[in-house]
């Protein structure tokens, strides 16, 4: 700001000039408005610079850069006055320095924004880590947690008698797909690498238990339009499918007909639900989002984070009936 005003000072004392009384009137007035032209631009730049994205550290780089073009540019004048006769050499030299501080300060002001963006980046980087390492730490300690009671519940209910071999069954599954979890959610957590089986996974077959697990399927309907088989992990398709299928079931109305089929490099899962708007596309696979009373908004993006680890790639879309189509490809085809 305080280059811009001397600018704007100097410019309406043309008396000031040595020689200026034989500057014609129309040549003094460009001298005057290429001189406080440049000064306001700089004095009004220097005040909204506050009011910016720019960090206050990088102020005295921009400061630096408008400088370093008056320099460049006297330079550059005194070099040629001394090869040239120059006439009227203040008035030259209050525009170009006034033109070239301008460029500076252009100049300084790029480079500030990009150096405060990475600043920011850097930051959130730095915050993403600590966040990631705190979350790593709690489910390590969580899973240590869970897995102790799980232990001991597993070997009670083993040697319980008598009991209902069929509610026996059904304890024995939940607590499988309890250590199942836990290991999925300590995959996702740590981004462990996934280890892929090299035999067939059978998609309708996955499809059909992960539909049998899922509550609430009494009035809902699956229709299976695939035969394909994939490379993976069985436990995480499961996961994945079940969770596509509580989300329709849970957003959907009664009678909902859920559809997996067949794409050229993967499979998609869609209903015939209302659908989600196109504008929340990106928010129903953040964790903690839901518009369900039932939900837990954990979900979706616990489907998404799975295709992550198999480095498939997911699409939300609208399906053919007007509801939610998950698409996935660069799958793995047997």
């Amino acid at each position: 700001m305080a280059l811009g005003a001397a600018y704007v000072a100097l410019s309406v004392f043309p008396a000031v000039f040595p020689g200026s009384e034989e500057l014609p009137r129309g040549a003094l007035l460009i001298v005057v408005v290429l001189t406080a032209g440049p000064g306001l631009v700089l004095l009004y730049g220097g005040y909204r610079l506050a009011q910016s994205s720019v960090h206050a550290a990088l102020y005295g780089r921009i400061a630096g850069w408008c400088l370093g073009a008056i320099g460049v540019m006297a330079t550059i004048f005194a070099i040629s006055s001394l090869v040239s006769d120059l006439a009227s050499v203040v008035p030259n030299v209050l525009i170009l320095t006034a033109l070239s501080a301008l460029a500076g300060f252009g100049l300084g002001v790029y480079d500030a924004q990009a150096r405060t963006r990475a600043r920011e980046a850097e930051q959130r980087s730095h915050e993403l880590a600590y966040q990631n390492n705190r979350l790593e730490s709690f489910a390590g300690m969580l899973a240590h947690e869970l897995r102790n009671p799980l232990t001991i519940a597993k070997g009670y209910h083993e040697q319980s008698r008598p009991r209902d071999e069929d509610a026996a069954r059904q304890v024995a599954l939940a607590h499988e797909r309890i250590e199942e979890m836990i290991d999925i959610l300590l995959v996702i957590v740590r981004e462990s690498p996934v280890h892929v089986d090299e035999s067939r996974i059978n998609l309708t077959d996955v499809a059909e238990q992960a539909w049998d697990a899922t509550e609430e399927t009494a009035t809902a309907t699956l229709v299976l339009d695939t035969d394909r088989s994939i490379r993976g992990d069985a436990v995480h398709l499961h996961h994945l499918l079940a969770n596509l299928f509580q989300n329709s079931l849970e957003h959907a109305h009664e009678g909902v007909t859920v559809r997996v089929g067949d794409l050229e490099d993967g499979f998609y899962v869609e209903d015939d639900g209302p659908g989600i708007p196109p504008e929340t596309h990106s928010q129903v696979v953040e964790p903690g989002f839901t518009t369900s009373s039932r939900g837990t908004g954990l979900g979706l993006t616990l489907v998404t984070q799975l295709a992550a680890i198999y480095d498939w790639d997911w699409a939300l879309s609208e399906s053919r009936d007007g509801g939610a189509r998950f698409e996935f490809t660069e799958v793995d085809l047997v």
